[in-house]
């Protein structure tokens, strides 16, 4: 992990995920990149302050027109500014920047340009959306984004990685670069790391089977200190999250999967589930 791109409308959730995501910048000695983005004045948009162009003069005393505009600018300049600097104080390499589009399509586009490794967001954000986000802008995210998006909860306690618990169907085509990406956060950070597997009447399999298929995973993979659990309950997210309150950990790990259809919304709604009852960190990997 080299890059960790940080989104922020500068709530208290958007915050613990800053503060979040500074700690594990610190733990894997990633950089870190803070975005905001603004809804702005038409003409603006238009103009990238970067770059300059024979419109700047003319459009930056247009910009006069919109003082709330401005106001906001300002006020977002000094809030990334404060991140900024808790983030150096953490010995975090730091850059900010602000954006003038959708809010969902600005972070996919500027992680590209980032070369991100990893998104780090709230769930709730000023406009208060609570439960299982639909329509937000952080599920949107989690369904278009080619990258991991780590989802940090309004509940959540800042604190270091020390406990990943990974949770998918183990399914081979599901699994390469997941696993991979998962062990090497686990090394990076010195967590312990357990696979977890939910097993459900909906998709059954034998405790003896589920056993066997983690233990190949773990050959396969090289995962000498990894742990494993079977746990059995009537949904997928019961399961992990009835699992996770009785078994500590900071980090939970999934896996969507790239089925289509009825069974894409199944595993989708999972995630959605997942975000409204999990007050851990939930690391949710995209689909291949």
């Amino acid at each position: 992990m080299k890059n960790i791109l940080v989104p922020t409308d500068f709530s208290s959730c958007a915050t613990l995920a800053a503060h979040q995501a500074i700690l594990i910048a610190q733990q894997t000695k990633s950089s870190i990149s803070f975005i905001h983005s603004i809804n702005t004045p038409v003409e603006w948009i238009r103009y990238n302050p970067s770059v300059p162009t024979k419109r700047a003069a003319s459009l930056n005393a247009e910009l006069d027109q919109f003082p709330e505009f401005k106001k906001q600018m300002a006020s977002a300049k000094l809030n990334l500014e404060i991140l900024k600097k808790e983030a150096e104080k953490k010995k975090v390499s730091a850059s900010t920047d602000i954006a003038f589009n959708q809010v969902y399509s600005d972070i996919i586009e500027y992680a590209k340009a980032k070369k991100a490794d990893l998104i780090v967001m709230g769930t709730v954000g000023n406009s208060g959306l609570k439960a299982a986000l639909i329509g937000s802008n952080t599920s949107k995210i989690i369904r278009i984004s080619t990258l991991p998006v780590l989802a940090i909860s309004p509940k959540h306690q800042v604190t270091p990685i020390t406990g990943i618990t990974y949770t998918s169907d183990f399914e081979e085509e599901n699994l390469n670069k997941n696993i991979i990406e998962i062990k090497n956060l686990a090394l990076s950070t010195k967590a312990s790391l357990k696979l977890l597997y939910i097993n459900t009447p909906t998709f059954f399999e034998s405790t003896k089977y589920s056993i066997q298929k983690l233990n190949n995973i773990m050959l396969k993979y090289k995962l000498a200190k990894c742990d494993y659990a079977v746990y059995n309950d009537f949904t997928v997210e019961e399961g992990i999250s009835n699992y996770i309150q009785s078994h500590p950990t900071n980090l939970v790990a999934i896996s969507t999967h790239n089925r289509k259809g009825i069974a894409r919304l199944f595993y989708d709604n999972i995630t959605e589930l997942l975000l409204g009852k999990l007050d851990k960190p939930l690391l949710i990997f995209p689909r291949k």
